[in-house]
């Protein structure tokens, strides 16, 4: 290569040197020739030399002559100059003495000018002040007099306080009696029963409501003294289905007798294991009698207090065990136990957990964790308030478990116990008996127990006994009430028979699930759904080699390092969202030195011995080091010194957070360590928070997404601030929830664009917060939060989980519930590593090092080898404080056998549905129970007017695509609110669409974004999309040696950057990538290699090579990634790897697929889909990804399907679509699988495309919001664009019917590809059509045109009419149809049309965000555009005019509103002023300007869906206006809800009279409001409102019109002015919009301007299935209104009409609701009716409105048929009509007839012509023929 290039430099220079050559020879010559022509020159020159010196010496005398001329005129010159100087000098002297005169005048008059000015503005200062003085002065008496009323009224309020303080202390006296009288009549001593539920057998039944029956089986009667059944009596019984509350509902009025100073024991009795401590004490979700009873005595304490009472409250905590006294909070032995004082019910629960880990416990064969003494709980309530005391004491006793000694199977100490406890229960029978009966003696000796509450048991004590039994009940007949006196005999019985029977049984939990399984698939259960406790554990009982179990905790990989001799400090593993790392930083001392291990605990990366409490790892091979006040970089000499003791330091993406106990401090590393003193300190703070009551203690902070930093105050709580400058913060929330403000521990989880945060605190408080809000508050009752940080775990979006954990102990819980799901203590102090992102941990101990993954327990169903048809059970056992199993019952099965598919005349099973046209989505397969591919089966219907269509949408209309012929590539992206195209043709450019989806409309509206060229066919694998806060894509370009990636924000695309592989280096073409949120994977194919880099800078991150597969082989052909948890997938041509990316990359899962040709994947949620061709045959298999582990799911089933090749797979919203070929239909088809699902519902459906395609297909699959997928398949047979439905069904519809309501039996049959046997139903289905006016007719009649324009009869067309169509096919050209709202005028601007307003009669102004454009009402313009300009911090959003003044009005930043005026004045507008601002409680949503300077506005919150959510607020401002640029606005008094309560309105209209303005405002409610304002005076033009207001309601003036009752929803929503008022403004006619039933035209009387009656005038009609679009116009006439159903249109009215309903005479279609969409109605001048409407945000239309359509013929039609067709919201009607034209006009026969003349006359006049020139020819040729002979003749002579 090279020689050829010197041989072509070669070359080329000698060329130039010819050239140059050439060129000099040329030169040579022209030189020789010009020297010879001068030679010649010169020698002419000498001959004419001697005539040349005369004419020198004749010029030169001429010469001296002119100069003395010249010499004398320059002399004459200058003194006449320097005469008319003196002379201008003396003028200009003159005039500067007169101008100086002048502006001395000028001065003066100016001077008096300001003065009159001054004292004239001074004059109208005065008048205002006097004004505003006699307005104080009114006040201030106003106020006096209010302030004479409120002290009096607060005396007598004072006295009246008191009488009723002490009547209610009197009332509470008499409670007090009168509860206590209530409990006594209820019984001093009583029973209850509770019943536990989750038992094996049925041997207690509930018969009535106070009545047990004991029901033991036969088999254990034989072995017992049992009898069969056996009834026991008590006061109350909760059955099974009774939670805590209904307990404590029961019990709470014997807690409020302790309140009310009696004693109260309540005792919970029963077998161990039957649920009393559950009773009493409850769990963290369902709390027990005893937390209840403390917190009801709290809060009837607040009520106490409020009426004077000194309380005091104590508790104490016992225990009796083998009959000894024990303090539980002493932990000592005692006689009497001592009570505490307590202040909240924190406290108790403080001394509560104290109590209850002191409590002795132990294991029995009855119960794992059994109560071996009674636990006593004492609270003392002593009060007094003046001579009243109490002194009262609740005593709540969670009795020791009863059983026997047999049964239990005790020894030794247990025995003794057992003893005891049988004793002391015993005893306690006796009491009961003996209080019971009223004996003299009661044996309270006989147990230190009863002992002990016997003076808590006598005289008018109550005393209660909740028995709680451990078996299921049912429903006997009612037996006869036994006395309670038998109680202790019948109990004896009881307990003899069902311990014997509970000795067999030991599972509490036991639940059944029936399964159907296929040889194909793998199922997995979430275990967590069925069980959830601490240290669950998991077994299998049966068929252990087909079911796998993951654990809470699966390890991942570990070492075993002995590092029994070190001292564990701290560890630390990289943090950066672009790339999560696995490796690890690790700080041990070993004797006297610190090791630093990195990246594993295999290696040390450096020692020192200095010391060393903190690491932390930057980034790959930078480590951090602290301790003290100081931190370096290991390896590295400088240290940095802060000013206290380092607390914690957390580091991410580069960034370096130190927390000290003074401040925290910031810092920056990119290669060195950057200190820009970005300090957060006091001083900061407090500048940030100036309410905070004393000095912040930082104890915790960590840095957030988007510049946010979180910190932990002790006091203060979470503060959350956000870096707006290098140095500079804001205050973005302040979260404090707790009363004593102590917090302990931070933690951030973070999301995909956002984070939460987890803090705990005081009292046991957790709480999960956002960014502004608290999500969850959870209290923990058993840990003490203050010894444990918290950390947390994310799995994904739907697994999250938070760990407390400390160097001896680690538990985790579900974040979802607040379950434990495992705990862990540890003897030695152990290190643990949280994962930034994902759900690991990595614990150090002593002896190992593992890592863990955290997420839900799975069982696993593995795929059978065999069917079965028998059902097998399975048992999990899960073991935690208790044993719990769950059964299953499953059948294997063959899914290509039909088997189970098999249905037999299923009939009626579906219940009777009502369908709507208007969405006609009503399912007809869901509730049979037929889904998934059944619903491709061959369905017939017995009547044709039903239809039946599936669940997906075909031929979905796009708008702004034109669909090129020569297609290569589709590709579609969905992003929030925009769906993209990208349509690439054979010339290899590529346009990208932006589109907007409109899918109740069934359409897309698009618009071309940008082109590009990227040189080559561009396929899936080489064109990728992905949406990180804007929309990023990229391509591969045309020598495949880079990627070019762009960005899309705005429907702005900019270049990001390129990435390029070397182009001398032939392996490193670049086959495929792949995008991700964070990185960017690069195949290479050729070089077996896959780059990745960070997405967001391009930078080099990790390279995949043969070495981190081995021993496997690398061919990549592409690249999936699962974004949830990171998993890589990789294909080769007959293989897949799967694996992570830590520090290198790691194969967890490799697949090989031996002679396979073709592989494709598409992942979904958690699994995904491969589809395998192997030549010979095909397989589409599904494999999991939970857990993050790689295992196969099914084979699905292709049935007569045959995947075509190449492969075309793609998923959305977790559905795959692929390419396949059904022989049945004999075409293609694209299936839609669902992941995770039976094998009978994974295909969802199909999609036929209507030809059997054995091209290559365009494929294009997006998401469309929460609707479904939209699919683009196109091919040289057509392009289809189809939208299938999330969730898909099958749905039926109606023909259209003029009937209200009809129904129709429907017999269907169908069979489907799965089931072999035909099925069918009935079904009987009720059509109700909303659309009553509707009506499509189709006639056939004759019409006799004899006019060349005809008026279309409304009564042909009925209902709402959008447009017209008419078809002929011999005559289409030459008919014209003109609709009755018909388009004349389309006018498109370059900005958005935000407003209109009408200026005057024929002048209107329609405002953008920066100009005012001034039109007449032909849309011609007026006057030139106006252009305006606003701070950023106003938001122009409406237009409002009268005469010569515009006001614009609009928002601030600060959500309030703002007025700008704009005049004409000077020929010109011009803004005047500054925008003055305007205090809202909602919105501006109208203004009305009137004369004088005032306008009113209207203050309300926007209708939604017919209703406000805040009351409204109407005022009067006034502006003075003083040219040419001053302007001063006053406010004046408001007319609110302090006026009205119930004040919702939504418009009003204005009418002025006299000297006053009646305003009628819509009441949304009840009709209307009526409030007047007037002048203030004459001199002030000011308006105020007056005292008068009137409520006027609709209801009975409707009712009686309409002869019915009508509904309290009804919503008035808009008053219209309808013409000018009558008899001297008493009467007034207007329009009210409403939300249902009718638009109402209402009249209103006022006699002496008082509104006296009202009635409806006119009831326009509506349609009770369109929403009203809240907008209307009226112009003379006519009305238009917005309406949306299917589509927003609006429609017009002809007002008026004798004939009810009024006519509605057509409407037009908006494809869209813009925000600031706005129309109305006006008249040119020629009175005609027009329509202008902003259609599409920048482009105005103007229509012209007639009230029939017109159909005008152009030609000479004899006898054709014409097809009129009118179409409207539902349905279109047509006309066909047999035209015939029998006359002709006379005019047009004329003309015609006139045409042939002269048509007659040319031509004859041309004949005339042709013979006249024929003729002369003849005569010309004779005459040359005589003058040749005669020549002849001439020569002859001559000869």
């Amino acid at each position: 290569m090279e020689k050829e290039l010197k041989d072509i430099r070669a070359y080329h220079l000698k060329v130039i040197e010819d050239k140059l050559i050439e060129l000099i020879t040329h030169k040579s010559r022209i030189l020789t020739v010009q020297s010879e022509e001068v030679g010649d020159f010169k020698k002419n020159f000498d001959e004419f030399k001697p005539l040349t010196q005369v004419i020198q010496k004749t010029t030169r005398e001429c010469l001296s002559e002119f100069q003395s001329k010249l010499d004398e005129a320059d002399r004459q010159a200058i003194q006449q100059f320097h005469q008319q100087q003196d002379q201008l000098e003396y003028h200009a002297s003159r005039l500067n003495q007169q101008q100086n005169q002048i502006q001395q005048i000028q001065e003066l008059f100016e001077q008096q000018t300001k003065q009159r000015l001054q004292i004239a503005e001074m004059q109208k200062a005065k008048e205002r002040m006097l004004i505003e003085l006699q307005q104080i002065k009114e006040e201030l008496e106003q106020k006096k007099f209010l302030k004479q009323q409120l002290m009096n009224n607060f005396k007598l309020s004072q006295q009246q306080q008191i009488q009723l303080q002490q009547e209610l202390k009197d009332t509470e006296h008499q409670k007090r009696y009168w509860n206590n009288l209530l409990q006594e009549a209820k019984g001093n001593i009583r029973v209850y029963c509770r019943i536990r539920p989750n038992s094996q057998e049925d041997m207690l039944l509930l018969n009535g409501e106070c009545t047990l029956v004991l029901r033991v089986p036969e088999r254990f009667l034989k072995s017992t003294n049992c009898q069969k059944e056996s009834s026991f009596n008590f006061e109350h019984i909760f059955s099974q289905e009774a939670d805590q509350q209904e307990i404590y509902n029961e019990l709470s009025d014997l807690v409020q007798n302790v309140v009310d100073g009696h004693n109260v024991c309540i005792f919970a009795y029963g077998q161990t294991g039957s649920g009393k401590t559950y009773t009493m004490q409850g769990d963290d979700h369902n709390k027990g009698v005893i937390p209840r009873a403390v917190e009801q005595i709290f809060k009837e304490r607040l009520g106490m207090l409020e009426l004077g009472w000194q309380t005091n409250i104590r508790v104490g905590f016992q225990e009796i065990y083998n009959e000894q006294s024990r303090d539980l909070i002493t932990n000592q032995k005692c006689d009497e136990v001592k009570l505490l004082d307590v202040k909240d019910i924190y406290e108790v629960a403080e001394h509560f957990n104290t109590a209850k880990k002191n409590r002795q416990v132990a294991e029995t064969l009855s119960n794992e964790v059994s109560s071996r003494s009674h636990f006593i709980f004492q609270l003392n309530l002593q009060g007094h308030m003046g001579d009243k005391q109490i002194n009262s004491t609740l005593n709540l006793i969670d009795l020791a478990g009863s059983e026997r000694a047999n049964v239990a199977k005790t020894e030794g100490d247990r025995f003794t116990e057992t003893k005891a406890i049988n004793k002391s229960l015993s005893a306690l029978g006796d009491v009961f008996n003996a209080l019971y009966t009223k004996q003299q003696h009661v044996p309270f000796r006989n147990s230190k127990l009863t002992f002990s509450l016997y003076k808590y048991m006598e005289g008018s004590s109550k005393t209660l006994m909740m028995k709680i039994f451990n078996k299921h009940l049912q429903v006997l007949d009612l037996l006869k009430k036994q006395n309670l006196v038998k109680l202790r005999n019948e109990l004896q019985i009881l307990y003899k028979c069902y311990y014997f029977y509970c000795s067999f049984h030991h599972l509490h939990f036991n639940n059944n699930l029936t399964i159907y399984a296929s040889t194909y698939e793998r199922k997995e259960w979430d275990l967590n759904k069925y069980f959830s406790g601490e240290d669950l554990t998991f077994s299998l009982n049966g068929n252990e080699e087909q079911f796998e179990i993951l654990e809470l905790l699966k390890p991942l990989d570990g070492t075993q390092i002995d590092l029994s001799n070190v001292t564990l400090i701290d560890i630390n593993s990289m943090k950066s969202r672009g790339f999560k790392s696995n490796q690890k930083a690790i700080l041990i001392k070993n004797e006297s030195t610190y090791q630093i291990r990195y990246p594993s605990i295999n290696n040390i990366y450096f020692e020192t011995d200095q010391p060393c409490s903190f690491v932390r790892v930057i980034q790959n091979d930078v480590i951090l080091l602290a301790d003290g006040r100081k931190f370096w970089i290991a390896k590295q000499q400088n240290q940095y010194q802060i000013d206290s003791v380092i607390l914690n330091i957390d580091v991410q993406d580069g960034k370096i957070l130190v927390i000290s106990k003074n401040n925290v401090q910031m810092y920056y590393y990119d290669g060195t360590l950057h200190d820009f003193n970005i300090v957060i300190n006091q001083t900061v703070l407090k500048t940030l928070m100036p309410f905070a009551n004393k000095s912040f203690e930082i104890i915790d902070a960590q840095l957030a997404i988007q510049n946010q930093i979180v910190l932990l105050d002790k006091s203060f709580g979470v503060i959350i601030l956000e870096s707006i400058a290098l140095d500079q913060f804001s205050l973005i929330h302040h979260h404090n929830y707790t009363y004593y403000s102590t917090y302990y521990s931070m933690s951030v989880m973070f999301e995909d664009l956002s984070y939460l945060i987890m803090v705990t605190a005081i009292q046991n408080s957790f709480f999960l917060l956002s960014k502004y809000q608290i999500e969850t508050f959870y209290w923990m009752s058993q840990v003490d939060l203050s010894h444990f940080r918290v950390q947390a775990l994310r799995v994904n979006r739907e697994q999250k989980y938070y760990s407390l954990y400390n160097s001896t102990y680690i538990s985790i819980y579900y974040l979802l519930n607040m379950v434990r799901v495992y705990s862990k203590s540890f003897e030695t102090p152990v290190l643990l590593d949280f994962n930034y992102l994902l759900s690991n941990l990595y614990l150090v101990s002593e002896k190992t090092q593992q890592n863990y993954y955290v997420s839900s327990a799975m069982l696993i169903m593995k795929p059978f080898t065999q069917p079965s048809g028998e059902f097998q059970r399975l048992q999990v056992i899960g073991t935690e404080e208790t044993q719990c199993a769950l059964t299953l019952n499953y059948i294997i099965y063959d899914y290509l056998d039909n088997n189970l598919y098999q249905k037999s005349n299923v009939k009626n099973q579906l219940n009777p549905f009502v369908n709507y046209p208007t969405y006609p989505q009503v399912s007809i397969f869901k509730e049979l129970g037929v889904t998934g591919s059944n619903i491709n089966a061959n369905i017939q219907l017995n009547d044709q007017s039903i239809k039946l269509k599936l669940g997906y949408l075909e031929d979905l209309n796009i708008n702004g695509i034109i669909w090129p012929d020569n297609m290569v590539f589709v590709s579609i992206f969905y992003s929030g609110s925009f769906t993209y195209y990208v349509i690439q043709v054979q010339n290899l450019k590529a346009t990208l669409y932006q589109c907007r989806e409109f899918i109740i409309s069934q359409q897309l509206q698009c618009q071309k974004v940008q082109e590009f060229n990227p040189n080559r066919e561009l396929d899936h694998d080489s064109f990728q999309w992905i949406e990180k806060e804007v929309v990023i894509f990229g391509y591969i370009s045309k020598f495949r040696h880079t990627i070019e990636m762009f960005q899309l924000k705005q429907s702005i695309v900019s270049k990001l950057f390129v990435i390029s592989t070397s182009l001398k280096d032939e392996n490193s073409l670049i086959s495929s990538f792949y995008l991700t949120e964070q990185l960017i994977y690069v195949v290479l194919e050729k070089k077996g290699e896959i780059y990745i880099y960070q997405l967001n800078d391009k930078g080099y991150i990790y390279t995949i090579t043969q070495s981190d597969v081995e021993p496997y082989q690398l061919n990549p052909k592409f690249v999936r990634v699962d974004k949830k948890q990171n998993l890589i997938i990789i294909a080769n041509q007959d293989s897949l790897f799967a694996g992570f990316l830590y520090d290198r990359f790691q194969v967890i899962y490799y697949q090989s697929f031996p002679e396979c040709r073709q592989i494709e994947v598409s992942l979904t949620s958690y699994s995904f889909f491969v589809a395998l061709h192997f030549g010979h045959q095909q397989e589409l298999r599904e494999y999991s990804i939970k857990k993050r582990q790689v295992s196969f799911m099914k084979k699905i089933p292709l049935f007569h399907y045959i995947l075509q090749t190449p492969l075309q797979m793609m998923s959305s919203i977790d559905q795959i679509v692929i390419r396949a070929y059904t022989p049945v239909l004999q075409q293609t088809v694209l299936l839609v699988y669902q992941p995770d699902a039976n094998l009978r519902e994974s295909l969802i459906t199909h999609i036929p495309l209507g030809n059997y395609i054995k091209d290559t297909i365009i494929i294009g699959i997006t998401k469309v919001y929460q609707y479904g997928l939209l699919i683009h398949a196109s091919s040289k047979f057509g392009i289809k664009n189809q939208l299938v439905y999330r969730n898909f069904q099958a749905v039926i519809s109606s023909e259209w019917n003029d009937e209200y309501i009809h129904k129709k039996e429907l017999l269907i049959h169908y069979d489907s590809i799965d089931s072999p046997e035909k099925i069918e139903f009935k079904q009987n289905v009720t059509f109700l059509n909303l659309m009553t006016n509707i009506v499509a007719i189709v006639s056939n009649e004759s019409l006799v045109v004899n006019q060349a324009a005809m008026k279309i009869q409304n009564e042909w067309f009925k209902g709402q009419i959008i447009q017209y169509q008419v078809e002929c096919q011999q005559c289409q050209d030459q008919i014209l149809l003109t609709q009755k709202i018909d388009l004349i005028q389309s006018l498109e601007y370059y900005s958005t049309l935000l407003d209109e307003c009408k200026l005057d009669h024929d002048s209107f102004v329609f405002m953008t965000a920066n100009q005012l454009i001034f039109l007449n009402s032909a849309h011609y313009v007026k006057h030139p555009t106006f252009y305006f300009s606003f701070d950023p911090q106003f938001t122009p959003n409406n237009v409002w005019c009268k005469a010569d003044t515009i006001l614009i009005t609009g928002q601030t930043n600060t959500y309030q509103g703002f007025v700008q005026m704009v005049k004409f004045q000077d020929k010109q507008y011009q803004m005047i002023g500054e925008p003055f601002y305007i205090k809202l409680n909602s919105q501006l949503i109208q203004l009305d300007i009137l004369d004088d300077g005032n306008f009113i506005i209207l203050d309300a919150f926007q209708i939604i869906g017919g209703y406000m959510y805040s009351t409204s607020k109407i005022c009067a401002y006034h502006y003075e206006f003083t040219p040419p640029q001053s302007v001063s606005y006053t406010y004046t008094q408001c007319v609110d809800e302090r006026k009205f309560r119930d004040f919702y309105a939504s418009s009003f209209i204005t009418y002025k009279i006299n000297n006053k303005y009646r305003v009628f405002l819509s009441d949304l409610q009840q009709g209307l409001f009526i409030q007047d304002f007037h002048y203030i005076d004459g001199s002030i033009k000011c308006i105020t409102p007056d005292d008068a207001f009137y409520r006027v309601s609709l209801r009975q003036p409707i009712e009686q019109m309409m002869g019915l009752n009508i509904d309290d929803e009804v919503r008035y929503l808009k008053v219209i002015q309808y013409g000018d008022p009558q008899n001297n403004f008493q009467i007034f006619k207007m329009i009210l919009l409403t939300n249902s039933i009718v638009h109402l035209s209402l009249v209103l009387y006022f006699e002496d301007d008082v509104y006296q009656k009202l009635f409806i005038n006119e009831m326009i009609q509506r349609y009770s299935d369109f929403d009203i679009y809240y907008k209307a116009s009226l112009e003379k006439d006519y009305l238009a209104l917005a309406y949306q159903a299917k589509y927003y249109t609006i429609c017009i009215y002809k007002l008026g009409q004798i004939e009810q309903p009024t006519l509605m005479i057509g409407g037009v279609e908006i494809t869209q609701s813009q925000p600031n969409q706005f129309f109305s109605l006006h008249s040119d001048e020629n009175g005609q009716t027009l329509l202008q409407l902003n259609k599409e945000n920048k482009k105005l239309n103007l229509y012209v409105v007639e009230e029939q359509a017109t159909l005008s013929f152009l030609g000479n039609a004899t006898e054709q048929p014409i097809t009129l067709t009118a179409i409207n919201q539902l349905t279109q009607a047509s006309i066909i009509l047999n035209v015939q034209m029998t006359t002709i006009n006379p005019t047009n026969l004329y003309w015609i007839l006139l045409t042939i003349l002269f048509c007659v006359l040319f031509f004859l006049g041309l004949l005339a012509l042709i013979v006249y020139y024929k003729h002369k020819g003849s005569k010309n040729q004779l005459q040359s023929q005589n003058k040749r002979k005669k020549g002849d003749a001439y020569c002859l002579h001559n000869q």
